[in-house]
């Protein structure tokens, strides 16, 4: 499995616990300091969240790079999972619109599970919503052909399938209490 970092203070916290529990490999690359690898050669590619906003591409030109490798990735059947900035990649991967949110969510917030949400396997055995952890200044449209999982109760998407095996959340589902506490 592939793992891409963004910044030093987003690890990959519980997913890499749940990876080492499970004995599965994973190499982890930290996006704008080395060469982003073949991504056929991992049976999934995990992306976590950071401090880029993707719509600022002269602050943050490697993102044009990242965006181009998740499409052809996904479009080669690469499965995707991406948290927050990760979500948002996907997302503008596929031509939708990442933009900067009225005011940031910091904290525990609520997501509600569409009746999608509520069958897609990724969700399955949920309640209707889920307190998840939010550290974001910007939030995403659905790329066309999208499904939506979950959506904040101000309405803004939280999480999507794109495909039947790339998802996009807005959430930080890789949250520890070491992370939280850095």
């Amino acid at each position: 499995m592939l793992v891409l970092q963004h910044i030093h203070d987003n690890p990959a916290g519980r997913v890499g616990a749940i990876l080492d529990e499970y004995e599965v490999f994973y190499h982890l690359i930290h996006v704008g300091r080395y060469h982003l690898p073949d991504p056929t050669r991992y049976n999934a590619i995990v992306v976590l969240g950071g401090a880029a906003h993707l719509y600022d591409t002269h602050r943050y030109p490697y993102s044009i790079h990242e965006e181009a490798y998740l499409h052809q990735a996904i479009k080669q059947g690469v499965p995707y999972l991406g948290m927050c900035l990760g979500g948002q990649l996907l997302a503008k991967a596929f031509h939708a619109e990442v933009k900067k949110l009225p005011k940031y969510h910091i904290g525990f917030l609520e997501i509600h599970f569409t009746e999608e949400g509520k069958n897609d396997p990724l969700y399955q055995g949920f309640e209707s919503y889920q307190l998840a952890f939010q550290w974001r200044a910007d939030c995403f449209e659905l790329p066309e052909g999208a499904v939506s999982l979950a959506h904040h109760s101000q309405g803004f998407n939280q999480s999507f399938r794109y495909g039947e095996r790339a998802y996009g959340l807005q959430y930080h589902c890789e949250l520890t209490e070491d992370i939280l506490d850095l």
